[in-house]
């Protein structure tokens, strides 16, 4: 698997020294359109939520309860059904947008450049969780089934787009007339008693569906792409693809 550096290296290999644009500013160009890209198929996927009338809805994308989050945290998985990707994406803090809003040019602005540096240690962009505990042992000899969970600070630094993810999140949410509580696939909390009421409040987590039915009302798969190519580009070392075990 070829991460940011190594693309770079071998399309340039063998070109002249004033044909090579500088290394940051192409990793800087390539991941800024990778990340509009991720706010574009957003924006389509608003656009397209609403189900017919005649239609039996199920939602393509919902909140974690705190319930699940809690337990989310002590199992370290994601046992949802038809889950394709997590998104933990809190709101932003009006003090860090000074009024701006998000820049949809294909080329990163001044605010957008100085949001990459950061002294603060920020969480990893992605990581795999797993479907099930048990997968490994019912399906022997295949690898396991994981799901990619996006943090939003390390997946957006710039403050502007990443309150223009939030938005187009929300959006979403707002055309789906599920409600988080109504969901089949909550998971119980561990100690079997019934969540309080601030417990069943939404978390800051953001799961995305796709399967036979989700995809009738909207396709979350172009999604899932593009929040993958972003991993694949960003992430070092490089991100793995789980493959077959012989």
């Amino acid at each position: 698997m070829l991460n940011s550096d190594t693309v770079y290296e071998g399309a340039l290999a063998g070109r002249g020294a004033r044909k090579r644009l500088p290394h940051l500013q192409l990793k800087e160009q390539i991941g800024h359109l990778l990340r509009l890209r991720i706010l574009q198929e957003l924006e389509i996927l608003a656009r397209r939520a609403r189900p017919k009338v005649t239609e039996r809805h199920t939602p393509i994308m919902r909140r974690f309860t705190r319930a699940e989050w809690k337990v989310f945290q002590t199992t370290g998985t994601i046992p949802n059904p038809g889950a394709v990707a997590v998104l933990v994406v809190p709101p932003v803090k009006k003090s860090l947008l000074n009024g701006k809003a998000p820049d949809a040019s294909p080329n990163p602005t001044e605010e957008i450049r100085a949001s990459t540096i950061s002294t603060k240690p920020a969480p990893p962009l992605s990581v795999l969780h797993p479907a099930s505990t048990k997968d490994a042992l019912e399906m022997p000899g295949l690898a396991p089934h994981e799901i990619p969970l996006y943090n939003s600070i390390s997946l957006f630094p710039s403050p502007t787009q990443r309150a223009a993810l939030h938005q187009h999140l929300c959006a979403i949410l707002k055309e789906d007339t599920i409600t988080r509580w109504n969901q089949v696939d909550r998971p119980e909390p561990r100690d079997k008693s019934q969540p309080t009421k601030d417990e069943m409040k939404p978390s800051h987590a953001f799961l995305v569906y796709s399967d036979g039915s989700t995809v009738k009302r909207a396709d979350t798969v172009p999604l899932a792409i593009a929040l993958w190519r972003l991993r694949m580009w960003e992430m070092d070392p490089p991100a793995t693809i789980p493959t077959w075990k012989s």
